[in-house]
């Protein structure tokens, strides 16, 4: 029985070499670089279908070489050829011993990214041999050569072809690409279309090398200040580099331990970053750069490096709050110099302790902060507070002292704000649903979008918004069902019998990047008098369906749709999928607005029963209820 490739194998073996058109061109460059060229020129089309090939000077290969690494699978380059880089024989430059990145061979499906058949051209010896590489057709074999040919060729080189049918992308993103993976190494030039790219220069920058006790390892990290970053705006953050080519993408990914660097928008983060030279990590990198395995040494190695960065961060950290205080006092000097000492002395803990819980304060902010606080402490007019004080009654008192002791004022003020948005919009909800005549697009649908918190905690997060490519996705369904869309609202889709309208929240992945999309909620709200029944469940149905079959969401995104109307017909309940990612809910606007009290704490129907007893001014009841005078004169 003859082993067969399942149609996926190489998109599982070679991962995002096929997959990441810059993965597979740096792989491709890597392979020049391994080959002890000194010059690779790429030529990239302006557009899909043009031609792309990278050419380079390096050694080149016999046809035996070229059947022998091009065949073999998982190709062991440390055993074949050693781990070094094999120079031809002409180089010019001093021959040193640098580790060669390929180990796997993988590197040499590249090509296969840009299109599913490309051409190879290597010579040396007097000798070139071509051939085309392909996708196979049959489950025997991953892929297949044929069309060997072999003639007179002087030099050494090797040139991969390809007719780009997809992952193209355009010419300055590659640029950058390469730009960034790659040290700068004297006796090589990299050029795309003519155009010699710029690559990444670490020379001159503050150096310190760290020794790792417990794997005997050790690593060099260079400083990169925002004077010396100019166009390598890319390195924020910390990069790791082996042997000259960086591994995976900066990140400030793991100096989250305090909390004070979790950021990389913050000033500090924005000023500087950490070049990690770790050449003793080789054998730890996985087989597209994208990262390191997760090895004892490799784990001991980056632990010790985000402890050497956090203690660098915050020495650096210390120096520019320092500066800051200084300025803020400067900018204040009148208001702060008649304090007496124990007032200063808190004025500066207050702004020590402003820095630390709000590293973004701008130097602005920070300089108003300060004047506000001098300027209480400096003035009387506290006396007012204390007299507010003396005329509450002695509960009330009680409760002010428990509240200022459980509570800071910006903590109060940001949960009474937060409840007080919520409790209005239930009030405006409940008024425009019990009125018949209410304006569902214009009036409805805005308020329960802003109260996606009604539908369930999930929901609560900030990361719910609306989403106008699902609601397109979902409104060509209608065709000429769609009768217009509001111009101040264009993510709500108006139809025959009500409106719709698509929220989302991001996925992530381990790198706190965006991936797709968590989760969907759909929210269609039926007219007055339209009792959501059968049909109205399988026209949501067809919603969530269609956004599946277009590929707008992954297959792991979960989709909830709401049908929301004045009435549900009997016998309609929720239905949920077997795998548990899609829910239709009916519901009426009383059941959502009923739960949505419930999670407020029923505190509009306590604050109604309240103002009741409280007592209030009948002369100012008059006035207010009478329109003003001048009005009333000059009509």
């Amino acid at each position: 029985m003859s082993l067969r490739f399942d149609e996926g194998f190489m998109e599982h073996y070679a991962g995002t070499i096929i997959s990441d058109p810059h993965v597979a061109l740096v792989e491709l460059v890597a392979n020049a670089y391994d080959a002890g060229a000194t010059r690779v020129d790429i030529v990239w089309p302006a557009e899909l279908g043009g031609e792309f090939s990278l050419k380079d000077n390096g050694t080149g290969m016999t046809r035996g070489e070229f059947e022998e690494r091009w065949a073999t699978l998982s190709y062991n380059r440390l055993r074949r050829q050693g781990g070094h880089i094999e120079y031809p024989p002409d180089f010019a430059g001093r021959r040193s011993k640098r580790p060669a990145f390929g180990r796997n061979g993988q590197g040499r499906l590249g090509a296969f990214c840009f299109a599913n058949e490309y051409g190879v051209e290597t010579w040396r010896d007097g000798l070139c041999t071509s051939a085309v590489v392909r996708r196979a057709s049959t489950p025997d074999l991953p892929f297949e050569y044929g069309r060997v040919a072999v003639g007179p060729r002087q030099g050494h080189g090797t040139r991969v072809s390809a007719r780009i049918s997809h992952h193209w992308v355009p010419a300055t993103a590659l640029v950058e690409t390469i730009g960034s993976k790659f040290a700068v190494v004297p006796w090589l030039t990299i050029a795309l279309n003519g155009e010699p790219i710029e690559l990444t220069d670490i020379s001159g920058l503050a150096t310190e090398t760290i020794a790792i006790a417990q794997t005997g390892h050790e690593v060099t990290i260079h400083t990169l200040s925002a004077e010396k970053r100019d166009r390598t705006t890319f390195l924020r953050g910390i990069a790791w580099w082996v042997n000259g080519r960086m591994v995976g993408e900066p990140s400030w990914s793991g100096l989250d331990r305090d909390g004070a660097f979790l950021d990389g928008r913050s000033t500090l983060a924005g000023s500087c970053s950490f070049i990690v030279k770790a050449d003793d990590l080789q054998d730890a990198v996985k087989h597209d750069w994208s990262g390191f395995h997760d090895t004892p040494d490799a784990l001991s190695v980056q632990r010790a490096v985000r402890e050497h960065v956090l203690g660098a961060l915050g020495n650096m950290e210390a120096g520019r709050r320092k500066q800051r205080k200084a300025a803020a006092i400067d900018e204040n000097r009148a208001a702060i110099e008649p304090l007496p000492r124990l007032r200063r002395r808190m004025l500066g803990e207050f702004i020590d302790r402003m820095q630390e819980l709000c590293p973004s304060m701008s130097d602005r902010d920070l300089g108003r902060a300060v004047q506000v606080f001098a300027h209480l402490e400096a003035a009387t007019t506290g006396f007012d507070l204390l007299k507010r004080l003396a005329q509450c009654s002695p509960q009330d008192l009680d409760t002010w002292e428990r509240l200022m002791r459980e509570w800071t004022a910006a903590e109060a003020a940001l949960v009474l704000d937060e409840l007080g948005r919520r409790l209005q919009l239930l009030t405006q909800l409940e008024a425009r649903t019990a009125d018949s005549g209410a304006d569902e697009l214009h009036e409805i649908h805005p308020l329960v979008a802003r109260g996606l918190w009604m539908f369930g905690p999930e929901f609560e997060a900030v990361e719910f918004m609306s989403n106008r490519q699902l609601s397109t996705v979902v409104a060509r369904l209608f065709g000429e069902g769609v009768i217009s869309s509001d111009a101040h609202r264009p993510d709500l889709v108006a139809l025959a019998d009500g409106s719709l309208s698509v929220h989302s929240c991001d996925a992530f992945d381990d790198d706190s990047e965006p991936r797709g999309l968590a989760k969907v909620l759909v929210v269609e709200l039926k007219r007055s008098g339209i009792a959501i029944g059968l049909s109205e469940m399988f026209q949501a149905r067809r919603y969530i369906k269609e956004l599946r079959d277009t590929g707008a969401v992954q297959p792991t995104t979960q989709i909830t749709a709401y049908v929301l109307g004045q009435r549900v017909a009997e016998n309609i309940r929720d239905e949920t999928t077997d795998d548990q990612k899609t829910t239709v809910r009916p519901e009426t606007y009383g059941a959502v607005i009923r739960r949505a009290h419930a999670r407020t704490f029923h505190l509009h129907q306590r604050l109604q029963a309240l103002s009741v007893d409280l007592p209030t001014d009948p002369e100012i009841d008059e006035v207010l209820a009478t329109p003003q005078l001048s009005l009333v004169e000059e009509e």
